[in-house]
């Protein structure tokens, strides 16, 4: 009896020392050592989202105050809607990821805090002007520039020598790539077809650009007080380059992919395949074909009309924005965060 008493004993003694342990965890503060999360929306996909993964990583292990944790939303289109719906709620994210043309409806939200008022003027002035000026509203920098980009032209250069063609050059004009783009599809026997052109307002716009032209009213929103309120469809400059594509199409050279995701995959899937010549897409998409193709990648301007010169295009890509309904700790670290992400390095 005596050495189950003092074994019963025992347990009593175990059981109350487990629960004043456990008290004294409750009791005792966060540990300083304990990171913030920064929650970061992002739609990268391929291998700009590899590059991506790696910089967050590589940002992580640099500090010991802040954990970044980046969640992929899906493409733009997909990603903005989310965002505003969450836009001035506990569920925002901390980082978003926005395409360019998205900056009047990131505004619009009024979510978000200028990253002038962040960042000091050393990271900002390093910046390329251009690309700050895009995104910079109301004398501020509302968004941090990340990936900018432009539309390229892709074209099979292996396939073009092979045929016995002429490459195209540096700066080509709507009437060389419907040369080639002709030749290439009479020579593979419609095997092959010689172009297309995603059914895309951003390549509207970049065509048009290079012509000079810009896509809508009140200097494309920048007016001051004033939101563009129309779209310049009906100019010289469109109407130069639906002949383009029309053009194209009756040359039977010119196939359709539609519009949106799909088409984008298909027409990258089509030219890896040598069924299609040459299409116009993001300067992003050169890390996947370069990846992907079995032959030489031929990358050159997108096209000008002819007699024309070639004027330039408007910046594309994205930026990122700051949801302003943030902790002061979660603030800091997307503070340092950004500083991290805008080095030269």
């Amino acid at each position: 009896m005596k050495k189950k008493y003092v074994m019963s004993l025992i347990a009593i003694v175990l059981m109350i020392s487990i629960v004043l342990l456990g008290m004294s965890r409750l009791s005792r503060p966060v540990s300083a050592n304990q990171r913030t999360t920064i929650v970061f929306w992002h739609s990268m996909g391929g291998k700009p989202a590899d590059a991506l993964k790696k910089l967050v990583a590589k940002y992580n292990a640099s500090q010991t105050k802040y954990t970044v944790v980046p969640q992929y939303q899906g493409a733009y289109t997909e990603s903005l809607p989310k965002y505003i719906n969450v836009a001035n709620s506990s569920a925002a994210p901390a980082i978003v990821q926005a395409q360019e043309i998205a900056t009047s409806t990131m505004l619009s939200t009024k979510s978000t805090e200028p990253v002038s008022r962040l960042l000091d003027s050393q990271v900002i002035n390093q910046i390329e002007d251009n690309i700050a000026r895009y995104y910079t509203v109301d004398n501020q920098l509302q968004s941090l520039p990340f990936n900018s980009s432009t539309p390229v032209l892709y074209y099979n250069k292996s396939l073009v020598e092979k045929l016995g063609l002429k490459p195209l050059p540096e700066d080509p004009s709507y009437q060389d790539i419907l040369n080639l783009a002709q030749a290439i599809t009479e020579k593979t026997n419609h095997q092959t077809k010689g172009m297309t052109i995603e059914a895309y307002g951003w390549l509207f716009e970049e065509l048009t650009a290079n012509q000079n032209q810009l896509l809508a009213n009140h200097d494309n929103g920048r007016e001051s007080g004033q939101y563009a309120t129309k779209i310049n469809i009906n100019t010289p400059a469109a109407r130069r380059l639906m002949t383009f594509m029309k053009q194209a199409i009756q040359d039977k050279s010119f196939v359709s992919y539609g519009s949106g995701d799909i088409a984008e995959a298909n027409q990258q899937t089509a030219f890896l395949a040598d069924k299609l010549g040459m299409f116009m897409q993001s300067s992003a998409s050169t890390g996947d074909l370069q990846a992907n193709a079995k032959f030489k990648l031929g990358v050159t301007y997108v096209p000008h009309a002819d007699d024309i010169a070639r004027n330039g295009l408007t910046l594309g890509g994205a930026s990122l924005w700051v949801n302003k309904h943030q902790t002061t700790a979660t603030k800091e670290g997307v503070t340092d965060f950004l500083k991290f992400m805008s080095s030269a390095q």
